[in-house]
Formats: C-alpha cells, sequence, structure tokens
C-alpha cells in the first residue's frame, strides 16, 4: 500500500490499527526491506579490536602464567582500553584460548 504512494494515516484507517503502528512496520521494512520478527532479547556479542587482541597475545607470551584479570587491569594501565570499554575477563580468556 505505501509504495503504492498511500499515506501512513489511510493505511492505519483501512486496516484498523494505529498510526504508530503502520509507522514502526514501515520504518523497519525501509530500514531491514523485511517486516518479519526480529529477535527477542539477548545481547549482541561486543567486538573487540584487533590492538585490544593482539595485546593480550603480547601479554600472555611474555608472561604465560598472567592471570586474566591482571591482563585487564594492563590494558587499563597502558592505555589500550578504557576502564569503560575494556573487555570482561571472560573475554579475555576467550581471546587466548583460541
Amino acid at each position: 500500500m505505501s509504495s503504492a504512494g498511500t499515506k501512513p494515516c489511510q493505511i492505519s484507517r483501512e486496516l484498523r490499527v494505529s498510526h504508530g503502528c503502520v509507522s514502526k512496520i514501515l520504518s523497519k521494512f525501509r530500514n531491514t526491506g523485511s517486516i518479519r520478527p526480529g529477535k527477542i532479547g539477548g545481547s549482541k556479542p561486543k567486538k573487540s579490536l584487533p590492538k585490544v587482541i593482539s595485546a593480550i597475545a603480547v601479554y600472555k607470551h611474555c608472561r604465560p602464567t598472567m592471570y586474566s584479570w591482571e591482563i585487564r587491569e594492563r590494558l587499563i594501565s597502558d592505555g589500550v582500553c578504557s576502564a569503560l570499554n575494556v573487555p570482561s575477563v571472560s573475554s579475555i580468556n576467550r581471546y587466548h584460548l583460541a
């Protein structure tokens, strides 16, 4: 209907749904090309920068017995990451085990 030039307010009247509902669906279609529902809940995995991953590899190479929490602190103290974007201990474990 929208591609035929019908305005959202007219679509909402014809389909007997709210204007907000029509707007959300049209917006989703414009952004994704689909009106299928997305995933509910969950969180998207954060991607670490290559410099963070390489710094972790260097720390582990220089001192293989270094704990992940120590690596985390060192990333901050060396200025590789800030306290706001430093990877979690479990993420660090994943990086150097992979």
